[in-house]
Protein backbone atom coordinates (compact mmCIF):
# COMPACT_ATOMS: atom_id res chain seq x y z
CA UNK A 1 0.00 0.00 0.00
CA UNK A 2 1.48 3.37 -1.18
CA UNK A 3 -0.14 6.50 -0.07
CA UNK A 4 -0.78 9.33 -2.78
CA UNK A 5 0.73 12.77 -2.02
CA UNK A 6 -1.97 15.21 -1.59
CA UNK A 7 -2.78 17.65 -4.41
CA UNK A 8 -1.82 20.73 -4.09
CA UNK A 9 -4.64 23.60 -3.95
CA UNK A 10 -3.62 26.62 -6.19
CA UNK A 11 -5.42 29.71 -5.27
CA UNK A 12 -5.56 33.29 -7.41
CA UNK A 13 -2.88 35.48 -5.89
CA UNK A 14 -4.61 38.87 -3.92
CA UNK A 15 -3.77 41.76 -5.35
CA UNK A 16 -1.72 44.12 -2.77
CA UNK A 17 -1.70 47.70 -3.54
CA UNK A 18 1.27 49.64 -2.08
CA UNK A 19 1.01 53.49 -1.45
CA UNK A 20 3.78 55.61 -0.02
CA UNK A 21 4.58 59.08 -0.36
CA UNK A 22 7.55 62.02 1.03
CA UNK A 23 5.83 64.28 3.23
CA UNK A 24 2.47 65.84 2.51
CA UNK A 25 -0.16 65.30 -0.23
CA UNK A 26 1.47 64.29 -3.20
CA UNK A 27 -0.58 66.98 -4.79
CA UNK A 28 1.83 69.33 -7.10
CA UNK A 29 4.65 71.44 -6.39
CA UNK A 30 7.09 69.41 -3.69
CA UNK A 31 9.08 72.14 -2.51
CA UNK A 32 11.94 69.99 -1.98
CA UNK A 33 11.15 68.63 -5.60
CA UNK A 34 11.62 72.38 -6.51
CA UNK A 35 15.04 72.79 -4.21
CA UNK A 36 16.47 69.44 -6.28
CA UNK A 37 15.72 70.73 -9.83
CA UNK A 38 16.74 74.27 -8.81
CA UNK A 39 20.18 73.17 -7.55
CA UNK A 40 21.23 69.94 -8.95
CA UNK A 41 19.34 70.57 -12.55
CA UNK A 42 19.45 74.38 -13.00
CA UNK A 43 15.80 74.29 -13.72
CA UNK A 44 13.98 77.95 -14.27
CA UNK A 45 10.77 78.37 -12.02
CA UNK A 46 9.02 78.45 -15.34
CA UNK A 47 10.02 74.31 -15.53
CA UNK A 48 9.58 73.75 -12.36
CA UNK A 49 6.28 75.03 -12.50
CA UNK A 50 4.96 73.52 -15.78
CA UNK A 51 6.28 70.24 -14.61
CA UNK A 52 4.14 69.88 -11.56
CA UNK A 53 1.09 71.89 -12.76
CA UNK A 54 0.30 70.26 -15.99
CA UNK A 55 -2.79 71.37 -17.97
CA UNK A 56 -2.19 74.55 -16.94
CA UNK A 57 -0.64 77.98 -18.39
CA UNK A 58 0.91 81.33 -17.27
CA UNK A 59 -1.81 84.00 -16.89
CA UNK A 60 -1.59 86.97 -13.92
CA UNK A 61 -4.07 88.51 -11.66
CA UNK A 62 -4.93 92.35 -10.98
CA UNK A 63 -2.21 94.60 -9.86
CA UNK A 64 -3.21 95.64 -6.49
CA UNK A 65 -5.74 92.55 -5.64
CA UNK A 66 -6.14 92.37 -1.58
CA UNK A 67 -6.75 89.58 0.43
CA UNK A 68 -8.04 88.77 3.44
CA UNK A 69 -6.40 86.22 5.80
CA UNK A 70 -8.15 84.78 9.08
CA UNK A 71 -5.62 84.90 12.18
CA UNK A 72 -6.77 81.66 13.72
CA UNK A 73 -5.30 82.05 17.17
CA UNK A 74 -7.46 85.25 17.70
CA UNK A 75 -10.15 83.23 17.21
CA UNK A 76 -13.32 83.61 19.52
CA UNK A 77 -11.01 86.25 21.34
CA UNK A 78 -11.01 90.61 21.82
CA UNK A 79 -9.03 92.08 18.68
CA UNK A 80 -6.43 93.58 20.61
CA UNK A 81 -4.27 96.35 18.14
CA UNK A 82 -0.92 98.10 19.09
CA UNK A 83 1.14 100.73 17.50
CA UNK A 84 4.56 101.58 18.72
CA UNK A 85 4.26 104.60 16.34
CA UNK A 86 1.00 105.75 18.31
CA UNK A 87 -0.43 106.18 14.60
CA UNK A 88 -3.52 103.85 15.23
CA UNK A 89 -7.16 105.29 13.97
CA UNK A 90 -10.70 103.41 13.58
CA UNK A 91 -12.04 103.93 10.53
CA UNK A 92 -15.58 105.93 10.55
CA UNK A 93 -14.85 107.17 14.43
CA UNK A 94 -13.21 110.61 15.30
CA UNK A 95 -10.29 110.54 17.70
CA UNK A 96 -6.27 109.16 17.68
CA UNK A 97 -4.06 108.68 16.58
CA UNK A 98 -3.98 106.10 19.31
CA UNK A 99 -0.95 103.40 20.39
CA UNK A 100 -3.20 101.09 21.72
CA UNK A 101 -7.06 99.64 20.37
CA UNK A 102 -9.00 96.97 22.07
CA UNK A 103 -12.41 95.96 20.05
CA UNK A 104 -14.95 93.41 21.94
CA UNK A 105 -18.35 91.90 20.19
CA UNK A 106 -21.03 94.18 22.73
CA UNK A 107 -23.94 92.38 21.42
CA UNK A 108 -24.93 88.77 22.39
CA UNK A 109 -24.30 85.58 20.21
CA UNK A 110 -26.13 85.25 17.58
CA UNK A 111 -27.54 88.50 17.34
CA UNK A 112 -26.60 91.45 15.08
CA UNK A 113 -22.97 91.70 15.20
CA UNK A 114 -22.01 95.08 17.37
CA UNK A 115 -18.56 96.38 18.71
CA UNK A 116 -17.70 98.50 21.82
CA UNK A 117 -14.21 99.94 20.98
CA UNK A 118 -11.70 101.12 23.68
CA UNK A 119 -8.14 103.34 22.77
CA UNK A 120 -5.08 104.83 24.76
CA UNK A 121 -2.61 107.12 23.83
CA UNK A 122 -0.22 106.92 26.63
CA UNK A 123 1.55 103.46 25.62
CA UNK A 124 1.14 100.12 23.84
CA UNK A 125 -0.57 98.14 25.97
CA UNK A 126 -1.97 94.28 25.63
CA UNK A 127 -5.14 94.03 27.83
CA UNK A 128 -6.87 91.64 30.05
CA UNK A 129 -9.40 89.24 28.33
CA UNK A 130 -12.16 90.40 30.28
CA UNK A 131 -13.27 93.43 32.95
CA UNK A 132 -13.65 96.79 32.30
CA UNK A 133 -11.00 98.18 30.48
CA UNK A 134 -11.67 101.75 31.43
CA UNK A 135 -10.68 101.06 34.97
CA UNK A 136 -7.20 100.57 33.70
CA UNK A 137 -6.63 103.63 31.95
CA UNK A 138 -8.54 103.31 28.46
CA UNK A 139 -10.83 105.56 26.89
CA UNK A 140 -13.97 104.31 25.81
CA UNK A 141 -14.56 105.46 22.13
CA UNK A 142 -17.64 103.91 21.16
CA UNK A 143 -19.94 102.02 23.05
CA UNK A 144 -21.30 100.38 19.69
CA UNK A 145 -20.56 100.18 16.39
CA UNK A 146 -22.23 97.71 13.79
CA UNK A 147 -21.41 95.02 11.45
CA UNK A 148 -17.11 95.15 11.55
CA UNK A 149 -14.55 97.39 13.13
CA UNK A 150 -11.18 98.10 10.86
CA UNK A 151 -8.02 99.28 12.81
CA UNK A 152 -5.28 101.12 10.60
CA UNK A 153 -2.15 103.55 10.97
CA UNK A 154 -1.68 106.23 9.15
CA UNK A 155 1.26 105.51 7.70
CA UNK A 156 1.55 103.86 4.81
CA UNK A 157 1.92 100.01 5.94
CA UNK A 158 3.38 99.37 1.83
CA UNK A 159 5.91 102.21 1.74
CA UNK A 160 9.62 100.96 1.70
CA UNK A 161 10.30 103.25 4.44
CA UNK A 162 7.34 102.29 6.69
CA UNK A 163 9.15 100.49 10.06
CA UNK A 164 7.55 97.62 11.73
CA UNK A 165 7.20 100.07 15.19
CA UNK A 166 4.40 101.70 12.31
CA UNK A 167 2.64 99.04 11.87
CA UNK A 168 -0.64 97.66 13.39
CA UNK A 169 0.50 95.24 15.25
CA UNK A 170 -1.99 92.42 17.27
CA UNK A 171 -1.76 90.96 21.05
CA UNK A 172 -2.31 87.38 21.18
CA UNK A 173 -3.05 85.50 24.62
CA UNK A 174 0.65 83.75 25.26
CA UNK A 175 1.77 87.77 24.91
CA UNK A 176 3.46 87.52 21.55
CA UNK A 177 2.40 90.51 19.36
CA UNK A 178 2.74 90.20 15.94
CA UNK A 179 3.08 93.03 13.10
CA UNK A 180 0.81 92.72 9.85
CA UNK A 181 0.84 95.56 6.68
CA UNK A 182 -2.27 96.20 5.55
CA UNK A 183 -5.52 96.54 8.57
CA UNK A 184 -6.62 94.77 11.41
CA UNK A 185 -10.37 94.06 11.28
CA UNK A 186 -12.71 92.70 13.72
CA UNK A 187 -15.95 90.74 12.31
CA UNK A 188 -18.73 87.98 12.93
CA UNK A 189 -18.52 84.61 11.24
CA UNK A 190 -21.76 83.40 9.91
CA UNK A 191 -22.31 82.42 13.45
CA UNK A 192 -21.63 85.03 15.34
CA UNK A 193 -18.34 84.03 16.65
CA UNK A 194 -15.85 86.37 16.89
CA UNK A 195 -12.94 86.98 14.35
CA UNK A 196 -10.08 88.99 13.45
CA UNK A 197 -8.90 89.62 9.96
CA UNK A 198 -5.91 91.17 8.33
CA UNK A 199 -6.25 93.05 5.47
CA UNK A 200 -3.70 93.10 3.10
CA UNK A 201 -2.43 93.94 -0.43
CA UNK A 202 -1.51 90.02 -1.90
CA UNK A 203 2.31 90.97 -2.67
CA UNK A 204 2.85 92.19 0.51
CA UNK A 205 1.31 88.77 2.03
CA UNK A 206 3.32 86.77 0.52
CA UNK A 207 6.81 87.92 1.45
CA UNK A 208 6.26 86.33 5.13
CA UNK A 209 4.49 83.63 3.31
CA UNK A 210 7.13 82.51 0.83
CA UNK A 211 10.32 82.77 3.60
CA UNK A 212 8.12 80.30 6.11
CA UNK A 213 6.93 78.21 3.33
CA UNK A 214 10.45 77.68 1.79
CA UNK A 215 13.94 78.66 3.85
CA UNK A 216 14.90 82.24 1.98
CA UNK A 217 18.42 80.39 1.74
CA UNK A 218 17.25 77.74 -0.64
CA UNK A 219 17.62 78.59 -4.68
CA UNK A 220 15.89 81.82 -6.11
CA UNK A 221 14.06 79.65 -9.09
CA UNK A 222 12.83 77.23 -6.27
CA UNK A 223 11.41 80.56 -4.10
CA UNK A 224 10.03 82.22 -7.75
CA UNK A 225 7.97 79.26 -8.01
CA UNK A 226 6.67 78.81 -4.40
CA UNK A 227 6.23 82.41 -4.79
CA UNK A 228 3.61 81.44 -7.93
CA UNK A 229 2.32 78.10 -6.33
CA UNK A 230 1.58 80.40 -3.05
CA UNK A 231 -0.12 82.79 -4.59
CA UNK A 232 -2.61 81.01 -6.53
CA UNK A 233 -3.04 78.82 -3.66
CA UNK A 234 -4.26 81.94 -2.22
CA UNK A 235 -6.52 82.92 -4.30
CA UNK A 236 -8.16 79.76 -5.76
CA UNK A 237 -9.49 79.63 -2.20
CA UNK A 238 -12.64 80.12 -1.16
CA UNK A 239 -12.28 79.56 2.75
CA UNK A 240 -15.04 81.94 4.51
CA UNK A 241 -17.44 84.65 3.50
CA UNK A 242 -15.32 87.31 5.49
CA UNK A 243 -11.72 85.66 5.06
CA UNK A 244 -9.95 84.04 1.48
CA UNK A 245 -7.51 82.07 3.24
CA UNK A 246 -6.16 81.78 6.98
CA UNK A 247 -2.56 82.21 8.37
CA UNK A 248 -2.15 78.76 9.96
CA UNK A 249 -4.08 75.14 8.44
CA UNK A 250 -4.21 77.37 4.92
CA UNK A 251 -0.75 78.56 4.21
CA UNK A 252 2.05 79.48 7.20
CA UNK A 253 1.33 83.42 7.43
CA UNK A 254 3.35 85.24 10.91
CA UNK A 255 3.00 88.42 9.83
CA UNK A 256 5.78 90.86 8.70
CA UNK A 257 7.47 90.72 12.29
CA UNK A 258 6.76 89.44 15.86
CA UNK A 259 7.47 90.38 19.36
CA UNK A 260 7.76 87.96 22.34
CA UNK A 261 6.60 90.76 24.21
CA UNK A 262 5.83 94.43 24.18
CA UNK A 263 8.88 96.71 24.14
CA UNK A 264 10.83 93.18 22.72
CA UNK A 265 12.58 93.56 19.89
CA UNK A 266 11.28 92.52 16.50
CA UNK A 267 11.84 89.49 14.31
CA UNK A 268 11.95 90.05 11.20
CA UNK A 269 9.69 87.39 8.84
CA UNK A 270 10.30 89.21 5.67
CA UNK A 271 13.86 88.30 4.06
CA UNK A 272 15.49 90.31 0.75
CA UNK A 273 15.50 86.75 -0.86
CA UNK A 274 12.22 85.56 -0.58
CA UNK A 275 11.11 89.06 -1.28
CA UNK A 276 12.92 89.24 -4.53
CA UNK A 277 11.41 85.99 -5.51
CA UNK A 278 7.83 87.93 -4.92
CA UNK A 279 8.86 91.08 -6.70
CA UNK A 280 10.34 88.70 -10.07
CA UNK A 281 6.83 86.95 -10.30
CA UNK A 282 4.49 89.56 -9.20
CA UNK A 283 1.14 89.11 -9.84
CA UNK A 284 1.62 85.85 -12.01
CA UNK A 285 -0.65 82.72 -11.56
CA UNK A 286 -1.35 79.57 -13.42
CA UNK A 287 -4.87 79.30 -14.79
CA UNK A 288 -6.97 75.99 -15.62
CA UNK A 289 -6.83 75.66 -19.76
CA UNK A 290 -10.23 74.37 -20.49
CA UNK A 291 -12.28 74.72 -23.14
CA UNK A 292 -9.84 75.52 -26.00
CA UNK A 293 -8.78 78.77 -24.05
CA UNK A 294 -5.51 79.27 -21.47
CA UNK A 295 -6.91 81.97 -19.91
CA UNK A 296 -8.94 80.07 -17.39
CA UNK A 297 -9.77 80.06 -13.51
CA UNK A 298 -7.33 80.51 -11.09
CA UNK A 299 -5.57 76.77 -10.77
CA UNK A 300 -5.92 76.12 -7.28
CA UNK A 301 -1.90 75.22 -7.09
CA UNK A 302 -1.55 73.38 -4.38
CA UNK A 303 1.93 72.00 -2.74
CA UNK A 304 3.65 70.07 -0.37
CA UNK A 305 7.01 69.41 1.31
CA UNK A 306 8.07 66.32 -0.13
CA UNK A 307 6.38 63.82 -2.74
CA UNK A 308 8.62 60.72 -2.45
CA UNK A 309 9.20 60.30 -6.16
CA UNK A 310 5.76 60.59 -7.75
CA UNK A 311 3.22 63.15 -7.90
CA UNK A 312 -0.79 62.45 -7.23
CA UNK A 313 -3.38 62.76 -10.10
CA UNK A 314 -5.64 65.54 -8.63
CA UNK A 315 -9.53 64.40 -8.69
CA UNK A 316 -10.63 68.31 -8.90
CA UNK A 317 -11.32 69.82 -12.08
CA UNK A 318 -9.34 73.14 -10.55
CA UNK A 319 -6.38 71.05 -9.77
CA UNK A 320 -6.43 69.02 -13.44
CA UNK A 321 -2.38 68.50 -12.70
CA UNK A 322 -1.26 64.58 -14.26
CA UNK A 323 0.73 62.22 -12.01
CA UNK A 324 4.43 63.45 -13.02
CA UNK A 325 7.81 61.84 -12.17
CA UNK A 326 9.62 63.79 -9.36
CA UNK A 327 13.29 63.52 -9.75
CA UNK A 328 13.94 66.80 -8.31
CA UNK A 329 12.63 65.26 -4.89
CA UNK A 330 15.15 62.80 -4.75
CA UNK A 331 18.05 65.79 -4.01
CA UNK A 332 20.62 64.65 -1.16
CA UNK A 333 19.25 67.44 1.37
CA UNK A 334 15.54 66.31 1.63
CA UNK A 335 15.36 64.21 4.61
CA UNK A 336 11.41 62.72 3.39
CA UNK A 337 12.75 60.70 0.41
Amino acid sequence: YRATAPVPVVTAQAAIGLEGGGWGHGYGLSQWGAYGYALDMGWTSTQILEHYYGNTSAGTVPVDTVITVRLQALDDAQTAVVSASGGLVVDGLAGGPWKSVLVRESSPVGTAPAYAVWARSDAEVCPAATGDPTINGWTLVTPSVATSVEVRTQSDPYAAGTTYAQLPAVCSSSGTVRSYRGSIRAVNDANGRSRTVNVVKLEQYLRPVIATEMSPSWPAEALKSQAVAARGYALASTYTTYARTCDSTCQAYPGAATRTAIGAGYTAREYASTDAAVTATANMVRRVVSSGTSNGVIANTMFAASNGGYTRPSPDANMPFPAVVDEGDDTSDNPNY
